[in-house]
Parts: structure tokens; C-alpha cells; sequence
């Protein structure tokens, strides 16, 4: 496929909006004859002691977009919009059915609400409790993203970093923590763990 064929394909992109921003974005856009799309959920409010339902973007800060390369970078340059997500090297792209599932999923937006995981405070120890790094044991050492953890093994003088769902990590109490640091004293043969960074 040449480039500039392939520059006028469009794809579902997803955006990072400032602050609060995401409506007024997805509306200006909308005003440009771009195609941008920002999910809403309904959530209760107390207001002077009355609970009021009111529209609340369901992922904070995020608009969707389906554009092609000269839009996307239309959308990156607007007032409201810091930039475009990146998975690795590359733009990430939303397929199709799950922009339908989302779009779908708008005829009842009182039914939406967001899945939310507790993330384990700094220098608490947890357990990888699915997939196939269970059982892996270490401690977290930094947060930066919401869902995902990195596992950095260090061990005979090496590091590794595995990425692991945060879904996918238990917080160990105390007691299973202490049980831990006895099956553990070699310091080279602890596991740390450090949220993955968004960039």
C-alpha cells in the first residue's frame, strides 16, 4: 500500500484531553465536521443536600476520534487536546466492533459506570494472582498508570520487566507479607513492582 493511500485511511484513534475538557473538545470537533466521541455515563451529585444525576465522561480525559493521518494531526493541535495515545511506537488504533459496543452502549448510559481497581500504596507487597506470571511475589515501588503494573525481577545481578495486569495483582497483608520476607532474605531474588508509565 503506498503512504499516501495508507495517510487517508481513517481508524478510531484515542485522544488525551486536558483536564475537565473532554465534552467541550468532542463538541468543537464535532463543529469541524470531525468524528469524535466521548462516552458518558450518568452519575449521582449532591447539590445543597438533593442528589442530582449529571453527565460524566466514563473514561476521564480520553475523547475518540475517527480520523485520518492529516485529521489526527487536526486533533492534536486543538486547544483542548494534548495528544494522540501511543501503544509502543505506533498510534493506537480501536477496532471497529468495540467503537460499536461503546456507541451501543449509549442508548442507556445510566447503566455504565466505570470498573475501578483499588492500586496497592508504595512499598506494599502484592501477588500476581492470574496469568502466567501467578505467584510472583514482590513489592510496589511507584505509581504512574491506572492499569497496569511492571515487574522488574532482579536476580544474580540482572533485571527483567514483565508487564502484568493490574487487575491481576492482590495486595498481601501483613502476616503473608512477613511469611514472605523469611522465604525471601536474598535481596537479588526480590521481585519489585512499578506501575507502567503513560506516555
Amino acid at each position: 500500500m503506498e503512504l499516501r493511500e495508507a495517510a487517508n485511511l481513517k481508524y478510531w484513534r484515542v485522544f488525551y484531553t486536558m483536564p475537565r475538557a473532554e465534552f467541550r473538545a468532542e463538541e468543537e470537533l464535532k463543529e469541524v465536521k470531525l468524528e469524535a466521541f466521548v462516552p458518558k455515563m450518568l452519575v449521582e451529585k449532591t447539590v445543597s443536600g438533593r442528589k442530582r444525576r449529571h453527565e460524566a465522561p466514563l473514561f476521564t480525559s480520553y475523547l475518540f476520534a475517527r480520523v485520518d493521518e492529516f485529521e489526527r494531526r487536526r486533533v492534536v493541535s486543538h486547544h483542548h487536546v494534548m495528544y494522540c495515545v501511543k501503544i509502543g511506537d505506533e498510534f493506537g488504533k480501536v477496532q471497529p466492533f468495540e467503537m460499536e459496543q461503546l456507541q451501543m452502549a449509549q442508548n442507556d448510559p445510566a447503566r455504565l459506570s466505570r470498573i475501578e481497581y483499588d492500586r496497592p500504596g508504595i512499598g506494599r507487597r502484592v501477588m500476581v494472582t492470574e496469568g502466567p506470571m501467578k505467584g510472583m511475589i514482590g513489592w510496589v515501588i511507584e505509581h504512574r498508570g491506572q492499569y497496569d503494573l511492571v515487574l522488574r525481577i532482579s536476580a544474580i545481578r540482572e533485571s527483567v520487566k514483565v508487564q502484568v495486569s493490574l487487575a491481576d495483582v492482590r495486595e498481601l497483608d501483613d502476616e503473608e507479607a512477613l511469611d514472605v520476607k523469611k522465604r525471601n532474605r536474598e535481596e537479588p531474588k526480590v521481585v519489585r513492582v512499578r506501575s507502567w508509565a503513560r506516555k
